[in-house]
């Protein structure tokens, strides 16, 4: 508001914020995999099942889960071809 000759006398304001997100950004930051749904993965040449937890869950400690689902009673025997269940790891300790 202001005087006839211009001074201001004064004045309100409303403002509304909304937070501005790029998609691109938004997009890369959302994990497109999961290990919380059972998967299946099939064996390369050279594969371990460490290697397989560490690709599917990110923590090559946790192919014991693996193992259990698929009946593998020697870890160190994959043939390649093979089609593994990635099921989705337990809440507590394995």
């Amino acid at each position: 508001m202001f005087l006839d000759n211009g001074t201001p006398v004064r004045a309100s304001l409303s403002v509304g914020l909304k937070e501005y997100v790029d998609a691109g950004a938004s997009s890369r930051s959302r994990p497109l995999q999961s290990a919380d749904h059972t998967k299946t993965t099939e064996v390369q040449r050279g594969d371990t099942l460490s290697a397989i937890a560490e690709r599917e869950y990110g923590d090559p400690g946790a192919w014991r889960p693996i193992a259990r689902a698929n009946l593998i009673a020697n870890p160190r025997v994959l043939e390649p071809g093979l089609l593994l269940v990635v099921p989705p790891l337990p809440e507590g300790p394995s």
